[in-house]
């Protein structure tokens, strides 16, 4: 299937052995293999995140000792302008810490932050919290020589700790790993460079971010910017055209897709649509097993041209959403204490959407309750639910008929919402494996974050739930809903 979408939509095509692939299981697991192969790399470090924890030390401290040992490494760190400055400066903030790294080594670290040409001078007077709605840099990619992990995890004690995600490690992948620095290293020209602002005595006071390109320049950087990714796109397929006599070596496939609304690069909004095709071209309804789709988002946010996809299908669709207690929002303080009400209010309507086609399934075997799509509710005492993402992200795993196992899945940091259709840069693997370990790992994945999902989203339960916290049906919570729906 990776490879159909590949040559369907003219997008590199990555051959892997499956050996070579780990699905990690936590956010313990996690953090201890980003520490390990920060110790051992030897040539690069590619770091991409929304941001990086302006208290996250441990991280910083590693990085700073395997940089002392190792002279010749060189790291390279992208991140959000507009979520890294959020605090105003002496404030610490993810942009301060960083720059005390790059004065520390300044021929070893580069550091660059994007920021979205949306941001408009109306988005500026509404202060940097709301500017962050105009759209972010919000892949999440961690190369270290010829290894990467692709995820929906930021760097932060919270996703190293309790707030759960997915995650893939790929290693000795020499050609994918150069495909993501290209990738990160084109996305870096069209970015704020960081540099640290020192006092004669040589100590650090701020940070400065400087425009790489000159100002008259920068009103047409974005198309500059699909251009360039349109190119990189190009050269990286014909290089993997160039090495499909490898693919006989191969039971995996990898396929990067892209989604930058900004900068008008829509792979994976093609894609999707292809991937809904292919199961339904599966599915026979009088057949005895069935396709599986599997989704699950940290928030409930679902993109217009998907939620039509979801209503049309006649195979099972199974939805993992966060209960508001698992929802990051969840109890925060002022005017961002109620998106975790609006997330519910967007899968309350959705639900509403599947009955009025008769898509809605339901645990209490009423007539209305025999459709193909079912919403569960994910919740873990103490635990917030981020699979994947800091905004809604959505993880995809697609059994075939007659197979107990997934064979494809998407994973990575898109959220398949408005926002990352059309607002964040975004980065997500395609994988299709014939490999029984991988496929195994994948169905012992679904299983994991299924245990978890135990409150059948329906008409019993929201009765049930009604009107407490995150699930509240104001006048306030509506109209805030409707006003940055395709911010969610």
């Amino acid at each position: 299937l990776a490879l159909q979408v590949a040559h369907r939509l003219r997008l590199p095509c990555f051959p892997a052995r499956s050996e070579h692939l780990t699905l990690l299981e936590s956010p313990a697991q996690f953090f201890n293999v980003l520490k390990e192969k920060i110790g051992k790399a030897r040539s690069s470090i590619y770091l991409a995140s929304l941001y990086i924890g302006k208290d996250e030390t441990e991280l910083l401290d590693l990085l700073r000792a395997t940089l002392r040992q190792t002279p010749a490494l060189k790291v390279f760190i992208l991140v959000d302008a507009l979520r890294s400055t959020r605090e105003p400066h002496p404030q610490p903030s993810g942009a301060s810490m960083l720059a005390t790294l790059h004065r520390e080594f300044p021929g070893q670290v580069k550091v660059h932050l994007f920021q979205t040409p949306k941001l408009s001078w109306i988005m500026k007077l509404l202060g940097k919290r709301l500017n962050e709605g105009a759209g972010l840099q919000h892949m999440k990619v961690y190369a270290f020589d010829d290894d990467v992990i692709i995820s929906g995890a930021n760097l932060a004690k919270d996703y190293f700790t309790d707030r759960q995600d997915r995650y893939v490690l790929i290693e000795k992948h020499v050609d994918l790993v150069a495909y993501f620095r290209k990738l990160l290293d084109a996305t870096a020209k069209y970015s704020y460079t960081l540099q640290s602002v020192s006092d004669s005595a040589g100590a650090s006071l701020s940070y400065r971010l400087v425009w790489p390109r000159a100002p008259q320049a920068s009103k047409t950087w974005a198309q500059e910017a699909c251009q360039h990714m349109q190119r990189l796109t190009a050269v990286s397929r014909e290089q993997t055209i160039a090495k499909e006599v490898e693919l006989g070596h191969a039971d995996t496939m990898i396929v990067p897709l892209l989604q930058m609304g900004p900068l008008g690069i829509c792979q994976e909004t093609s894609a999707v649509p292809l991937l809904f095709k292919h199961v339904q071209q599966q599915d026979d309804p009088a057949a005895r097993l069935r396709p599986v789709l599997n989704l699950t988002s940290g928030y409930f946010s679902l993109y217009a041209p998907y939620k039509a996809l979801v209503l049309a299908s006649t195979f099972a669709v199974r939805i993992i959403t966060a209960a508001p207690q698992s929802n990051g929002f969840f109890m925060s303080d002022g005017v961002s204490g109620y998106v975790a009400d609006s997330y519910t209010r967007l899968q309350t309507s959705f639900w509403k959407e599947l009955k009025a086609a008769g898509r809605a399934s339901i645990s209490t075997g009423a007539p209305e309750g025999k459709g193909n799509v079912e919403i569960r509710e994910w919740k873990r005492e103490g635990w917030t639910y981020h699979a994947k993402g800091e905004l809604p992200r959505w993880g995809f795993w697609l059994t075939p008929p007659g197979s107990a196992d997934p064979e494809h899945t998407l994973i990575g940091s898109s959220n398949f919402g408005s926002r990352s259709a059309t607002l964040d840069l975004e980065c997500t693997l395609l994988i299709s494996t014939a490999s029984p370990r991988l496929r195994t790992q994948l169905k012992k994945e679904v299983d994991a974050l299924s245990a978890d999902a135990k409150d059948v989203f329906d008409d019993a339960f929201l009765r049930q739930e009604a009107d407490k916290m995150g699930r509240r049906n104001t006048l306030f919570v509506r109209f805030g809903t409707w006003l940055i729906r395709n911010m969610l």
